[in-house]
């Protein structure tokens, strides 16, 4: 059985002080529903018998978001805004420079939580506020289904390596959400009125002044002078619990059933929809699969002894496999990816690739390339290749791409880039700038992939050397990709 404990972290050594209320900064975490870092916060403020006030901070500092990010997220947070309020938690969202804001909103309290987060500027954040406030601060692990160093701790070469120790883990693991406690949470009608004194510089919002989402998302945009409004917001996507509630439920009644046979066929749009959710926080990954476990009537042990003995496809029952497959992807992949971040520094970095990746993409940066182009022709999908610039409009569009076009996205770019470097900048900058999900351990792990992370060398090519290469071949023998450009067409 899971304890909350093992998710639960002190960021610095200070006394328990006699403060007014609990500060739960969220950030990672942006969502009421299964959130451990907002049940502790809770169990904690009423332990202390004190009030419990949720912040989250907007800032523009954070690198890369544009506009389509910020849309997004902040549909999230003015829908948790108002769920806070009828959970009778206090929600303060205010604007400014992350460490100030948190920091000043700490003044008067008695203990300081927050979620964790696994890219350096989140890590960065949390260990300047702990060094800061002067009571404790604890941080609470809850984006993922096992603490990453739980699993591991150092950098897991692959799949196989994380897999075999997921696997160790989930014979003893529950995955049942534990909701919000149902104690009585004392809190005070308005919020302390030092804190008032102390925010009266800032731009505030609360659940009682945040009229509708526009004039929320409106007054947000008018303070960011520097946002970066070229990227419009996504097409078919709203940001939110509910939205994510909304497409899982799609997933599990229509699509599960034969998601393991279609997912990776570009032609039909059959995967999960999830990341986005799960980038900004908005949903929990034990929410999807708890919800998954359950329309499958099986208990969370009978499935978990499904995912240790039985590989996707080995099931008579379609379903299963489609859930066997959702499991690799969402908890496998997924936190291959977030151990990759915990533990490599260089995440964002073409130095960050194994040392036969580099070394075979370097032997072969001399080889004639049939093509070349640069950033501005990449970003505008002008290339000879139909099917990577349908690829390359579908993320510009709706902020999504899929999964298996992803992939060949990535490999083509350094095959056309003149320098593997290059083309490692290239495929972040468009990743990071697009997709809804770039920005975090997915994103990081998927362009390093391209050039040979968790992964091994293969038969050697020219340009790629020993580094797994796709081709539109491949694409046109195994999949129905007219029917991939017209649904593009279409978009």
């Amino acid at each position: 059985m899971e304890l909350l404990s093992e998710r639960i972290f002190k960021l610095n050594e200070k006394e328990l002080s006699h403060g007014k209320y609990v500060l739960y900064w969220m950030q990672q975490s942006q969502r009421v529903d299964d959130n451990p870092a907002l049940n502790y916060a809770i169990l904690r403020a009423n332990e202390m018998h004190l009030p419990i006030i949720t912040l989250f901070v907007i800032t523009n500092e954070f690198p890369e978001a544009n506009l389509r990010h910020y849309q997004f997220m902040l549909e999230g947070i003015y829908e948790t805004l108002h769920k806070l309020s009828s959970c009778n938690v206090h929600g303060l969202v205010v604007m400014g420079n992350v460490i100030k804001v948190v920091s000043r909103c700490s003044i008067n309290a008695a203990l300081v939580i927050t979620d964790k987060g696994y890219l350096k500027i989140q890590r960065l954040w949390r260990a300047e506020v702990a060094a800061l406030v002067d009571c404790p601060m604890i941080e609470v692990e809850g984006d993922v289904i096992f603490p990453v160093e739980r699993v591991m701790n150092s950098e897991a070469y692959n799949a196989r390596s994380i897999r075999s120790r997921i696997y160790k883990l989930l014979p003893d693991f529950d995955i049942s959400i534990s909701n919000l406690p149902t104690v009585k949470n004392i809190l005070p009608e308005q919020i302390n009125t030092d804190l008032k004194k102390t925010l009266a510089e800032l731009v505030i919002f609360t659940e009682d002044n945040v009229y509708n989402l526009q004039n929320f998302t409106e007054r947000v945009k008018a303070q960011f002078i520097n946002l970066d409004y070229s990227v419009l917001p996504a097409r078919f996507y709203c940001g939110g619990h509910i939205a994510a509630s909304g497409h899982l439920t799609y997933f599990i009644d229509k699509i599960m059933n034969s998601f393991f046979e279609r997912r990776s066929n570009p032609g039909v749009d059959w995967q999960s929809g999830m990341s986005p959710y799960l980038h900004f926080g908005q949903i929990s990954v034990r929410e999807i699969l708890n919800k998954v476990i359950e329309s499958l009537g099986l208990t969370s042990r009978e499935f978990f002894s499904l995912v240790i003995s039985t590989k996707p496809g080995e099931h008579q029952d379609m379903s299963i496999n489609s859930a066997l497959e959702l499991f690799e992807e969402a908890v496998v992949r997924r936190e291959l990816s977030i151990n990759y971040c915990h533990f490599n520094d260089e995440y964002d970095s073409y130095s960050a690739l194994p040392t036969w990746a580099q070394t075979t993409l370097t032997a072969h940066a001399i080889d004639k390339r049939k093509y070349t182009y640069s950033l501005f022709l990449f970003e505008k999908a002008e290339t000879h290749d139909k099917y990577w610039n349908a690829a390359q409009k579908e993320m510009c569009l709706t902020g999504k791409m899929h999964g298996y076009m992803r992939m060949y996205w990535g490999k083509k770019i350094i095959e056309w880039s003149k320098r593997p470097e290059d083309a490692y900048q290239t495929a972040l900058y468009l990743n990071n700038k697009f997709e809804l999900d770039g920005r975090d351990p997915n994103g990081f792990a998927g362009v390093a992939w391209c050039f040979g992370k968790h992964d091994r060398p293969w038969t050697s090519f020219p340009v790629m050397g020993n580094v797994r290469t796709m081709t539109d071949s491949g694409l046109i023998r195994k999949f129905d990709m007219p029917a991939y450009l017209n649904r593009i067409e279409r978009l």
